[in-house]
C-alpha cells in the first residue's frame, strides 16, 4: 500500500528493513493516515532498542508507554492512546529521544531480557552522527582569549576545537561556555553551537 513514487517511500523501506516498524497487523503502512501518538511511541522505542522490555511489560501500548516515561522519551507531551499526535509532539518526542543510551538484549534470565545500555551510543550519535561538546569560545577572527585569532568563519573552543561557524552574530560568544553539537567528517570537525550554558 506504499507505492514507489509516494513521497515517503524510501523513508519506509528503510524503517522496515532496519526492523524499526512493520506496519499495522493487515501488512499495510496507511501512509496517508494521521498517525496516533501511541504508534509513534512505539516506533521510537522500538529505534532504542526497548521493544523487548516494552513487550515485557505489557506490549503495545502499554508496555512501551511505560518504557517511554521510564526513559523520557514522552516528557512533555500529554499521553492518550487513542488522539492523534501532533507535529509539535513528534517533534518534541524526537528530541526527547536524542540522548537517551541504546540498549541491547544481551540474554535472557528467569523469563527476563537482560538489557545492556549503551551510554556511548544514542540516536544521536549513531543515527545522526553527531556528537556534543562543551567549553570555552577562545577565539574568533577577530580576538583571542590567549591571542591566537582563528580563521574567518570559525570559532576556537578550549584552544582546540575549532568550529565551522554559520551565524556571524556567533562571534560574540568569545569567553562564555558553550554547549555545542558537532558533525566529524572526514575534512574536518564542523559545529553550531546550540545555547549557551548559564
Amino acid at each position: 500500500d506504499v507505492p514507489s513514487d509516494h513521497v515517503h517511500f524510501n523513508h519506509i523501506m528503510y524503517m522496515v528493513s532496519s526492523g524499526f516498524m512493520s506496519g499495522y497487523s493487515d501488512g499495510t503502512f496507511k501512509p496517508d493516515n494521521e498517525i496516533k501518538r501511541s504508534e509513534v511511541i512505539k516506533t521510537i522505542v522500538s529505534i532504542l532498542g526497548y521493544d523487548y522490555l516494552a513487550k515485557s511489560k505489557g506490549g503495545y501500548p502499554a508496555g512501551y508507554e511505560i518504557v517511554a516515561k521510564t526513559y523520557g522519551v514522552i516528557n512533555g507531551v500529554n499521553f492518550d492512546y487513542s488522539e492523534y499526535i501532533l507535529k509539535e509532539e513528534i517533534l518534541k518526542i524526537l528530541i526527547n529521544s536524542l540522548d537517551v543510551s541504546l540498549a541491547l538484549v544481551t540474554g535472557v534470565e528467569n523469563d527476563d531480557y537482560i538489557i545492556t545500555t549503551e551510554y556511548n551510543k544514542t540516536i544521536r550519535t549513531e543515527y545522526l552522527k553527531m556528537y556534543k561538546g562543551k567549553g570555552l569560545v577562545t577565539a574568533n577572527e577577530f580576538t583571542s582569549v590567549k591571542g591566537r585569532k582563528t580563521t574567518q568563519g570559525y570559532l576556537t573552543i578550549d584552544e582546540k576545537l575549532s568550529l565551522r561557524i554559520k551565524d556571524f552574530s556567533l562571534i560574540s560568544y568569545i569567553g562564555l561556555n558553550v554547549e555545542f553539537l558537532y558533525k566529524d567528517s572526514t575534512e574536518e570537525i564542523q559545529g553550531k553551537l546550540e545555547e549557551l550554558l548559564k
